[in-house]
């Protein structure tokens, strides 16, 4: 059995009443809903939605992997890197 002192207690509490809420309903890059149901009883679209690394790099580094990527968002980069800016 570990043992915690006080002092770790205190911190690790002092950490947790820090650290922001993260509403995972709330895509990072737009704010908007991003109408993911991966938690629900049935698959959810984000679960086979191909995101580019390019736009996942987007994201801050403090909501990675935190939150779901919005479609319009998706949908949006993919049309904007589909077309030819020659």
């Amino acid at each position: 059995m570990k043992v915690m002192l006080l002092s770790q207690i205190r911190k690790v509490t002092f950490d947790v009443l820090l650290m922001p809420t993260i509403d995972t309903r709330q895509c990072p890059l737009c704010q908007d809903n991003n109408l993911c149901a991966v938690n629900d009883n049935v698959p959810c679209w984000c679960v086979s939605a191909e995101i580019k690394p390019e736009l996942i790099a987007q994201v801050p580094n403090e909501l990675t992997g935190k939150s779901c990527i919005c479609k319009k968002c998706i949908d949006k980069f993919n049309f904007e890197n589909i077309i030819d800016k020659s």
